[in-house]
């Protein structure tokens, strides 16, 4: 290693030592210091182009080799994490209800894997993978099926009536681990299976609707072993349910449980007589539900979860 990079590593890793960082994920990490340094790049510039660090570069030229290697860090943390979640922690098993009794989990866990750490090198997937890796560190998934599956309301309706997802409740919550990790693969592939983020158009902070399939289709090529509908949740929970009610509910919860996790902060003290920072996040949510495209009866059954459990 040159010593510049050495010099990029060590203040890189100053940072991330930063009490405030502590609980965080790798990718929240990541953001706060890509903030940190766009923020404070005048204040810094003087410091790190002294003898000290990297003499007579320019920030432009700091900057890359500081992100190079903040990357670098968080990449070595999140194929521990992800080989943790997909390997050691998921069973596929759920897609044999879906049309796929003799899949090879192994195989299906490999595709996975791969696909992700892609995912994760492409711009606007990385940060979109922020949401999904948090929810599945946190485990809210299982946390909030579990919960949905004491009562018989809308959200277990929908998903057994109206999806017909009539698997067991561990089942469910390893479908939803999937379409979590998928959700982000939208940025990756193009109908054609190249690899694009530009193919792909924003609409009221979600994707239009035109390209679902031919991205279904795009990552099935790479997904050969995945049941068409568990793909479909993760690429659909970027559409909007306010303009597209066939949007499946597993997709609808993973939109909502990887927005809530985006910025999850665990283990924040919460002051007297404040409301609880996942019931707040689904009352913020309520109001702009319209703009984010959530289903609003979802969020009120989380809202009263979220309030009942003190979330």
């Amino acid at each position: 290693m040159s010593s510049e990079k050495e010099k990029a590593e060590g203040f890189i890793r100053h940072l991330l030592e930063n009490p405030a960082l502590r609980n965080q994920t790798p990718l929240q990490k990541e953001e706060q210091l890509l903030a940190f340094l766009e923020l404070n790049a005048r204040a810094l510039y003087p410091t790190l182009s002294s003898n000290r660090f990297f003499p007579g570069t320019s920030w432009a030229h700091i900057r890359s080799i500081l992100i190079t290697e903040l990357f670098k860090i968080t990449d070595f943390a999140l194929k521990g994490y992800m080989n943790r979640f997909i390997v050691e922690q998921l069973d596929m098993s759920f897609a044999a209800f879906l049309g796929m009794p003799r899949v090879s989990q192994e195989e299906m866990k490999i595709e996975l894997l791969k696909l992700t750490g892609q995912v994760a090198h492409t711009g606007e997937g990385r940060r979109a993978l922020t949401g999904s890796f948090n929810a599945l560190a946190y485990r809210l998934s299982e946390k909030y099926i579990e919960q949905i599956y004491q009562t018989r309301n809308y959200i277990r309706f929908e998903l057994e009536k109206v999806q017909r997802l009539r698997m067991s409740k561990e089942e469910l919550k390893h479908m939803l681990k999937v379409s979590l990790l998928l959700r982000p693969a939208v940025y990756l592939v193009s109908g054609d299976g190249r690899e694009t983020s530009s193919s792909v158009r924003r609409q009221r902070g979600n994707f239009q609707p035109s390209v679902a399939d031919k991205v279904t289709q795009g990552l099935a090529e790479r997904l050969p072993h995945f049941p068409e509908a568990a793909i479909r949740s993760g690429v659909e929970s970027n559409i909007s349910f306010i303009d597209n009610s066939r949007v499946p509910a597993t997709g609808r919860l993973t939109l909502l449980l990887s927005s809530l996790a985006h910025e999850y902060k665990p283990n924040m003290q919460i002051d007297r007589g404040a409301v609880s920072p996942e019931k707040s996040w689904f009352s913020i949510a309520r109001k702009n539900y319209r703009y984010f495209g959530y289903d609003i009866k979802m969020i009120d059954e989380l809202f009263k979860i979220a309030a009942e459990q003190g979330w």
